[in-house]
Protein backbone atom coordinates (compact mmCIF):
# COMPACT_ATOMS: atom_id res chain seq x y z
CA UNK A 1 0.00 0.00 0.00
CA UNK A 2 1.07 3.22 -0.98
CA UNK A 3 2.35 5.98 1.38
CA UNK A 4 -0.36 9.50 1.34
CA UNK A 5 2.07 12.66 1.00
CA UNK A 6 2.32 14.73 3.84
CA UNK A 7 1.22 17.53 1.97
CA UNK A 8 -1.74 16.34 0.61
CA UNK A 9 -2.95 15.16 3.82
CA UNK A 10 -2.50 18.49 5.51
CA UNK A 11 -4.22 20.09 2.14
CA UNK A 12 -7.54 17.92 3.16
CA UNK A 13 -7.18 18.54 6.95
CA UNK A 14 -7.02 22.55 6.16
CA UNK A 15 -10.13 22.12 3.81
CA UNK A 16 -12.05 20.49 6.56
CA UNK A 17 -10.94 23.27 9.09
CA UNK A 18 -11.95 26.14 6.95
CA UNK A 19 -15.17 24.40 6.00
CA UNK A 20 -15.86 23.46 9.81
CA UNK A 21 -15.04 27.20 11.06
CA UNK A 22 -17.43 28.58 8.13
CA UNK A 23 -19.92 26.30 8.97
CA UNK A 24 -19.84 27.94 12.57
CA UNK A 25 -19.46 31.20 11.99
CA UNK A 26 -22.36 31.52 9.64
CA UNK A 27 -24.62 30.48 12.44
CA UNK A 28 -23.64 33.05 14.85
CA UNK A 29 -23.49 36.21 12.19
CA UNK A 30 -26.86 37.72 11.04
CA UNK A 31 -26.21 38.13 7.31
CA UNK A 32 -29.08 40.00 6.72
CA UNK A 33 -29.41 43.97 5.96
CA UNK A 34 -32.13 44.64 7.73
CA UNK A 35 -31.57 46.13 11.39
CA UNK A 36 -35.30 45.21 12.84
CA UNK A 37 -35.32 48.68 15.40
CA UNK A 38 -35.08 50.88 11.91
CA UNK A 39 -37.70 48.80 10.03
CA UNK A 40 -41.23 50.52 9.93
CA UNK A 41 -44.48 49.49 9.55
CA UNK A 42 -45.81 52.10 7.43
CA UNK A 43 -43.34 52.89 4.58
CA UNK A 44 -41.12 56.10 5.09
CA UNK A 45 -42.00 59.32 3.71
CA UNK A 46 -38.05 60.48 4.22
CA UNK A 47 -35.35 59.85 6.03
CA UNK A 48 -31.15 60.92 6.59
CA UNK A 49 -28.81 60.30 4.10
CA UNK A 50 -25.01 60.34 5.03
CA UNK A 51 -22.52 62.37 3.14
CA UNK A 52 -19.06 61.12 3.40
CA UNK A 53 -16.87 64.19 2.91
CA UNK A 54 -12.89 65.38 2.91
CA UNK A 55 -12.20 68.10 5.33
CA UNK A 56 -8.90 68.94 5.79
CA UNK A 57 -6.60 72.20 6.05
CA UNK A 58 -7.47 73.47 2.50
CA UNK A 59 -11.11 72.64 3.12
CA UNK A 60 -11.74 73.24 6.47
CA UNK A 61 -15.40 73.94 5.35
CA UNK A 62 -17.35 72.26 2.32
CA UNK A 63 -20.03 73.81 0.52
CA UNK A 64 -22.65 70.62 -0.09
CA UNK A 65 -25.58 71.82 -2.45
CA UNK A 66 -28.58 69.64 -2.95
CA UNK A 67 -30.75 69.42 -6.13
CA UNK A 68 -33.79 67.93 -6.99
CA UNK A 69 -34.00 65.37 -10.23
CA UNK A 70 -31.21 66.83 -11.90
CA UNK A 71 -27.97 68.40 -11.87
CA UNK A 72 -29.73 72.02 -12.63
CA UNK A 73 -29.39 75.54 -10.76
CA UNK A 74 -33.09 75.66 -11.11
CA UNK A 75 -33.69 71.97 -9.11
CA UNK A 76 -31.73 74.00 -6.04
CA UNK A 77 -33.01 73.23 -2.86
CA UNK A 78 -30.72 72.93 0.10
CA UNK A 79 -27.49 74.96 0.38
CA UNK A 80 -25.06 74.78 3.43
CA UNK A 81 -21.42 75.07 4.63
CA UNK A 82 -20.08 71.76 6.16
CA UNK A 83 -17.38 71.65 8.60
CA UNK A 84 -17.60 67.83 9.29
CA UNK A 85 -16.13 65.29 7.42
CA UNK A 86 -19.96 62.92 7.88
CA UNK A 87 -23.07 64.66 7.43
CA UNK A 88 -26.80 63.78 7.87
CA UNK A 89 -29.36 65.47 5.05
CA UNK A 90 -32.98 64.51 5.30
CA UNK A 91 -34.67 63.63 2.10
CA UNK A 92 -37.86 62.00 0.75
CA UNK A 93 -37.51 58.20 0.06
CA UNK A 94 -37.72 57.16 -3.23
CA UNK A 95 -36.57 60.06 -4.87
CA UNK A 96 -34.06 61.29 -7.04
CA UNK A 97 -31.38 63.77 -5.92
CA UNK A 98 -27.93 64.73 -7.25
CA UNK A 99 -26.33 66.23 -4.54
CA UNK A 100 -22.62 68.67 -4.86
CA UNK A 101 -19.81 68.96 -3.05
CA UNK A 102 -17.21 72.10 -3.91
CA UNK A 103 -13.89 71.89 -2.65
CA UNK A 104 -10.68 73.64 -3.63
CA UNK A 105 -7.39 71.76 -4.21
CA UNK A 106 -3.92 73.27 -5.30
CA UNK A 107 -5.41 76.60 -5.56
CA UNK A 108 -8.36 75.37 -7.86
CA UNK A 109 -12.06 74.97 -8.04
CA UNK A 110 -13.21 71.00 -7.92
CA UNK A 111 -16.97 69.61 -7.36
CA UNK A 112 -17.97 66.02 -6.71
CA UNK A 113 -21.45 65.39 -8.21
CA UNK A 114 -22.76 61.97 -7.51
CA UNK A 115 -26.75 60.97 -7.10
CA UNK A 116 -28.55 60.19 -4.08
CA UNK A 117 -31.78 57.84 -3.68
CA UNK A 118 -33.01 56.22 -0.18
CA UNK A 119 -34.70 53.67 -1.01
CA UNK A 120 -37.32 51.56 0.74
CA UNK A 121 -37.74 47.89 0.54
CA UNK A 122 -39.82 45.43 2.56
CA UNK A 123 -38.83 42.91 4.38
CA UNK A 124 -41.24 39.85 5.52
CA UNK A 125 -38.74 37.06 6.69
CA UNK A 126 -36.19 39.10 9.45
CA UNK A 127 -38.41 40.92 11.80
CA UNK A 128 -41.64 39.52 13.81
CA UNK A 129 -43.78 41.70 11.52
CA UNK A 130 -43.43 42.50 7.85
CA UNK A 131 -42.07 45.80 7.62
CA UNK A 132 -39.83 48.73 5.63
CA UNK A 133 -36.52 49.34 5.65
CA UNK A 134 -34.19 52.09 4.26
CA UNK A 135 -31.54 50.89 2.01
CA UNK A 136 -28.12 52.92 0.60
CA UNK A 137 -27.75 55.25 3.67
CA UNK A 138 -24.38 56.69 2.43
CA UNK A 139 -23.01 59.39 -0.57
CA UNK A 140 -19.32 59.28 -1.32
CA UNK A 141 -18.62 62.82 -2.09
CA UNK A 142 -15.14 63.01 -1.21
CA UNK A 143 -12.46 64.18 -3.14
CA UNK A 144 -10.04 62.28 -4.49
CA UNK A 145 -6.18 62.39 -4.44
Amino acid sequence: MKKVKPVFTRTIMLIAIVVFALGISCDSIDISPVNCAECYPVKPKDGHIELKLTINDENPEVTIILYEDEFDEANLIYSKKVQNSTFLLKIMTNKEYVIEAKYMKDGRSYHVVNKAKLKTRRDTENCSEPCYYIAKRSVDLRIKD
